[in-house]
């Protein structure tokens, strides 16, 4: 009876030692599963190994004209933080379309000490005269290295950051025509060839004018176009013909200038007010023999008057000789 109860209490005992074992090792998982994580209050190891580079402008657009570069800047930056480096030197390389792009600085030193974000800026000279159908691309990369170990890599992003370049319009015209003179008789037609050429960089619309016509019609001179506006592409040159007619009744000989003037589409939305470019052509109406002016009339009598005068002068004297 004695050796059951002993037998007996070892073995609550041996429970008693398991079940605290068991919630010790519960307990300890509790504890390890909802104790929250301290961060280290160390640096990281290691430098920086990616610079970024950034543009603050995506686009930007340039104004040309013909002999002048048009000036377009870029403003970006390079940000990066240098760990366990004495220092880290992101060299900077710019390309554009033209071939003409500048970067300054092109390269920016990082320490542990000064770490954080440079400042630089490019500058491209677009060529003067260039098309607004061209659209400019300018590129940044960067490279760094890391001293003294002379560890290096690419900046990011690796393929670099690019802005775009657009083209302001101007416009610029000549005239010309290879001949400006020409002569008529009462009733004839006539006709005169003008060239306009486009010597902007877009397409545009220009538009013809007799500036007196109303002053020609009144003579009996009636001018006309062959149209009074034409489209033309940039670099591209359009005639316009000058129709003239005479009235077969007309009187007025002599020489008449018919003013033809022509302007740009765009530099009347441009300028508000621009002042158009003219050509001066030249008309001489021959008198006719049906509309000779009076003082020929004239002129043709006296004539006739003296040579009859004297024809009958000279007739009177040879008659006295004979009669002599």
């Amino acid at each position: 009876m004695v050796n059951r109860n002993l037998h007996h209490g070892e073995v609550k005992k041996k429970i008693s030692v398991i079940f605290i074992w068991a919630m010790l090792f519960l307990g300890s998982i509790v504890f390890l599963a909802f104790t929250p994580e301290v961060e280290s209050e160390r640096a990281p190891t290691g430098p920086c190994k990616f610079p970024t580079i950034g543009l603050i402008q995506s686009s930007q657009t340039a104004d040309v004209s013909p002999g002048a570069f048009g000036i377009v800047t870029f403003d970006g930056s390079v940000s990066c933080i240098c760990f366990n480096a004495e220092k880290k030197v992101v060299t900077l390389y710019v390309e554009d379309t033209w071939g003409t792009a500048v970067i300054i600085p092109d390269n920016l030193t990082f320490t542990p000490e000064d770490s954080g974000q440079r400042n630089f800026q490019v500058i491209v000279r677009v060529p003067g005269g260039e098309s607004t159908s061209t659209i400019g691309i300018v590129k940044v990369t960067g490279r760094w290295t890391n001293y003294p170990d002379g560890e290096h890599g690419m900046a990011m992003p690796s393929n670099g950051v690019a802005g775009r370049i657009e083209i302001n319009k101007y416009y610029m015209y000549s005239l010309k025509s290879f001949d400006q003179y020409t002569e008529a008789l009462p009733g004839e037609k006539k006709q005169f060839n003008l060239n306009i050429k486009n010597k902007g960089n877009f397409n545009d619309t220009f538009y013809i004018d007799i500036r007196n016509l109303k002053k020609l019609s009144e003579k009996g001179i009636h001018v006309s176009l062959s149209t009074d506006n034409i489209q033309i592409p940039e670099g591209q040159t359009r005639y316009v013909k000058i129709n003239i007619e005479i009235d077969k009744e007309t009187r007025n000989t002599g020489q008449h200038e018919i003013e033809i003037s022509v302007i740009s589409n765009y530099s009347i939305e441009e300028c508000g007010n621009p002042v158009p470019q003219e050509k001066i052509f030249k008309l001489r109406i021959l008198p006719t023999l049906i509309f000779l002016t009076v003082e020929f009339y004239i002129i043709l009598i006296l004539i006739s008057v003296v040579f009859i005068g004297g024809f009958v002068l000279n007739r009177k004297r040879r008659k006295k000789r004979n009669q002599s």
